[in-house]
């Protein structure tokens, strides 16, 4: 009597394939959810006085601190993406604000002279340097605390 062996290997590896990219997306949702905390901190206050219930601008996050939260856009900007390239599963979680990488890592500015709400500071003077923005970061630290944490490994683990 001859025993037969059948390979399942293809249907094996996608099934491993489906559960790994499952727990990509649980990890990149716990990631980006990490980060909109982080991002939490208001920069805007009501007025202490009571005048009016006027909106007064609280200070700037010092450097190396979460930045402060203005409007909200860079915390709801934020996305997560898993695909499947051939033998790969890559999770990413970005944002496309045109300033993160400013916050991040720091860097400088010049302010647009069209811009009519600067217009009145370029008459005064058009040659004005720019403006340097030292690093207020989120996502390294965010990182840095909870990359090893149990919370990642709990996932992987079921």
């Amino acid at each position: 009597m001859a025993a037969f062996l059948t390979w399942r290997g293809e249907r094996v590896r996608d099934r491993i394939f489906k559960v790994l990219e499952r727990k990509n997306r649980q990890v990149t949702k716990l990631l980006r959810k990490q980060i909109e905390e982080a991002l939490e901190r208001k920069g805007w206050g009501s007025d202490p006085a009571g005048k009016r219930g006027k909106r007064i601008r609280r200070r700037h996050s010092d450097s190396g601190e979460v930045p402060y939260k203005q409007t909200g856009n860079y915390a709801k900007s934020i996305r997560t993406e898993v695909d499947t390239r051939g033998d790969q599963i890559i999770a990413s979680v970005f944002t496309d604000v045109p300033y993160s990488q400013t916050l991040e890592f720091g860097g400088s500015f010049q302010m647009d002279q069209n811009n009519k709400k600067y217009s009145k500071i370029r008459l005064v003077n058009p040659f004005r340097s720019p403006i340097i923005i030292t690093p207020r970061p989120v996502w390294m630290p965010v990182l840095r605390a909870n990359i090893f944490s149990y919370k990642y490994q709990e996932i992987f683990d079921k």
